[in-house]
């Protein structure tokens, strides 16, 4: 079975992609700022790329990345 990739970009320096890999691979979210690659593990369903190096994810929870960290939010 294949895995299963989404990306989204707001420029070329902001791109993101969710990876999923059904044979034991690592599942997590990819994300290239111009200049490298950098690895975030975790599980998403979908990502939402904005401006100045920010994202939003969806999945078991929403997440919120500002440019610089992580922040958790969860469903009332």
């Amino acid at each position: 079975m294949r895995g299963r990739t989404k990306v989204d970009a707001s420029d070329p320096g902001n791109v993101w992609v969710i990876a999923y890999d059904p044979e034991g691979g690592e599942d997590g979210l990819l994300h290239f700022d111009g200049r490298r690659w950098s690895h975030t593990p975790g599980s998403q369903q979908e990502v939402l790329a904005l401006p100045g190096g920010r994202a939003w994810t969806f999945g078991r929870k929403t997440r919120h990345f500002d440019g610089s960290r992580w922040t958790d939010h969860y469903r009332a």
